[in-house]
């Protein structure tokens, strides 16, 4: 039987397919002729069309807007990893005919719509690191995605936003309203990109999104491991390392081969450094620190700047 939404659905992932839509998504261009055919061939398989119509009322549809709450509704099931198309070409699919919903939320809060588009975005960065690690355009960070749909994560500049709350590591605590910064992988982390990321957010979600105005900024990432200062000293990345204080650290191996190497240990097994290439300063320091024992370790920060 077909999905209520099943029109529009079709409708929205053809027009996804045409180079506007896929200009919105951050499609990029060794990606794009395969994401067209996905799009399209799910747009004519009756199937395929009702499952992806399901995902978008029950899966993302909800979860616009509810930043504190989105995380407890149903996710994307594990089944849908796996597609005769490629790898996760039904929940990308989903998530191209939320965007325009995602958009509605967010001008409905005044937000000029080069900040949407710029935050779809990342569903074209999800595609190109899916190619990255396994070799052709697919989707496996999904779940992922379903945070960035969520219409106040919003992409400024260098850095990403989501709002969380969070107690900045004091047992006991209040929980306080704080921003929780993405680093995409989209080039050099200058100190100047990132000032002018944290001014950005602190003024647009002051004026915009005020109910989600930040007290603090947070990440949690391998990137504010202190380490990063004697690994790769005097560096952007380790300039950004300073500008945290860690409350808590936990292994971080895998996710340093993950967003440096482009590999993916089943299990998220620490990487081979044997096997691993040593083609910039960072790897290779890397690779040397692991063939010497050492390891890596993801942090949770507050930064120093503060809203």
């Amino acid at each position: 039987m077909p999905h209520p939404d099943a029109d529009l659905t079709r409708a929205r992932l053809l027009d996804a397919a045409t180079d506007d839509g896929l200009d919105r998504l951050g499609i990029h261009a060794p990606d794009r002729p395969a994401v067209a055919g996905w799009l399209r061939a799910v747009a004519d398989d009756p199937a395929d069309l009702a499952v992806v119509a399901r995902l978008r009322a029950e899966v993302l549809l909800p979860a616009i807007g509810a930043w504190d709450a989105h995380a407890d509704g149903p996710g994307f099931d594990a089944a849908l990893e796996r597609h005769p198309l490629g790898a996760g070409v039904l929940p990308l699919c989903a998530l191209a005919a939320t965007g325009e919903d995602v958009l509605a939320h967010q001008a409905g809060h005044g937000l000029a719509s080069e900040i949407g588009v710029r935050t779809l975005n990342d569903l074209g960065q999800q595609v190109m690191k899916h190619r990255h690690v396994y070799g052709e355009p697919g989707l496996h960070n999904q779940g992922w995605l379903r945070t960035v749909w969520s219409g106040d994560f919003l992409w400024l500049g260098r850095l990403q936003f989501e709002p969380r709350l969070s107690d900045l590591g004091i047992a006991g605590g209040p929980a306080r309203r704080v921003l929780s910064v993405h680093i995409p992988q989209t080039g050099p982390l200058t100190p100047a990109s990132v000032d002018a990321a944290f001014a950005a957010a602190s003024a647009t979600y002051s004026a915009h999104l005020p109910h989600l105005a930040p007290e603090a900024f947070i990440c949690d990432s391998w990137l504010l491991d202190p380490l990063l200062t004697d690994l790769v000293p005097d560096t952007n990345l380790a300039r950004f390392a300073e500008r945290w204080t860690p409350w808590e650290c936990g292994p971080g191996d895998w996710a340093a081969a993950y967003f440096v190497f482009d590999v993916n240990p089943p299990g998220r097994a620490a990487a081979d450094p044997e096997t691993l290439p040593t083609d910039n300063t960072l790897r290779r320091r890397l690779v040397e620190h692991w063939r010497a024992g050492g390891h890596v370790r993801v942090c949770q920060g507050v930064a120093d700047t503060r809203p």
